[in-house]
């Protein structure tokens, strides 16, 4: 009888030690997807992801953000409908839109990233062509907060972010993204592409699509 008591709680105390183990694997799975690490705006838990490549160089993107972008803000992902995954997609024939993708990533790193971005389009002219693109940022930063300053300062001078860029360009290619700003809405199996900075009602049509 003793024994049978001493096999129970032996196994009931493997049974707590695997559920514990598995539970922790699924949880570290889960932070480290692609989407987790990549800029979101919106509730996580949206039904439709928009899938946002950008270059912030970009005259399209900043088009997009500074006119379009507050539409469907109030209308999807406030209201807990739609959430945005950005990705980067800086082209090379734009100077500075790479060092742009690395101080917008390490602004999300301080939980700034959709006011410094909103910042980095409002100023594009100021810094698309500076030869000293690190100062221009790290005063925009400035304007935004000044929160863990020099952990940013430190993260934008570093490569910290290289791979992460490079990966999120190699995702775009696979999916035939040639030009920015370009756009996957999907929900559950169902993906619409849109390309371009097009009018909110080209995104509301596609999102009420897919509802």
């Amino acid at each position: 009888m003793k024994k049978l008591i001493v096999y129970l709680f032996t196994a009931f105390c493997f049974i707590l030690l695997i559920n514990s183990v598995s539970g922790l694997t699924i949880s570290e799975k889960t932070a480290g997807t692609r989407e987790l690490n990549d800029p979101t705006i919106g509730n996580r838990n949206a039904p439709i992801t928009m899938t946002w490549y950008v270059d912030y160089q970009g005259p399209f993107d900043a088009r997009f953000y500074l006119n379009t972008f507050p539409l469907i803000e109030k209308e999807y992902i406030k209201t807990g409908k739609v959430k945005i995954i950005v990705k980067d997609f800086p082209l090379s024939f734009h100077i500075n839109s790479k060092q742009a993708s690395r101080a917008a990533n390490c602004a999300n790193e301080q939980g700034v990233y959709k006011e410094y971005i909103t910042k980095i389009f409002e100023s594009r002219e100021k810094w698309i062509d500076s030869r000293n693109v690190d100062s221009e940022f790290e005063s925009l930063y400035k304007e935004v907060t000044q929160r863990n300053l020099d952990t940013f300062k430190r993260c934008l001078k570093s490569s910290k972010y290289n791979s992460e860029i490079d990966s999120d360009i190699g995702e775009g290619n696979k999916q035939g993204v040639s030009g920015v700003p370009t756009f996957f809405l999907t929900r559950g199996d169902k993906t619409v592409q849109i390309i371009g900075a097009q009018p909110f009602v080209k995104f509301e049509e596609e999102i009420e699509s897919l509802s």
